[in-house]
């Protein structure tokens, strides 16, 4: 498998690298190949990387972004579904209001459970 955006991409490996590695990735794309040096970032998945290129010919950054256009590489749910989280990050407010009654009757529910998670463990396992 293999997702490109306009900077870098995710691969599916065998092994993954350990993040930060730098390593010189050559990509074959349907509009011929893409070569550069490119930082590894934290596995996604047990066998997908994704990666940022650092630097590009100007032929090849060329030929990356039309591949990209042409949606062969792309996963167009995850990037509407990254799009709709950004665009709410920007809306999020996080004035004092933000802290609302679900949220406190969330907390509170979750609190309870694991109180009762609790003392059965410790009623069942320690006596």
């Amino acid at each position: 498998m293999l997702i490109i955006s306009r900077a870098g991409g995710v691969l599916s490996l065998s092994e993954t690298l350990s993040n930060g590695s730098f390593v010189d990735l050559e990509l074959q794309t349907h509009l011929g190949t893409v070569r550069g040096p490119a930082e590894m970032l934290a596995p996604v998945a047990y066998s997908e990387q994704p990666f940022r290129f650092l630097s590009l010919s100007e032929c090849d950054e060329r030929r990356l972004g039309r591949a990209f256009e042409s949606g062969l590489y792309r996963n167009i749910d995850e990037e509407e579904w990254i799009e709709e989280l950004r665009a709410a990050a920007q809306n999020w407010n996080l004035g004092p209001r933000s802290f609302s009654r679900p949220i406190l009757l969330g907390l509170l529910t979750l609190g309870s459970i694991c109180l009762a998670v609790y003392a059965l463990h410790t009623h069942l396992f320690l006596r």
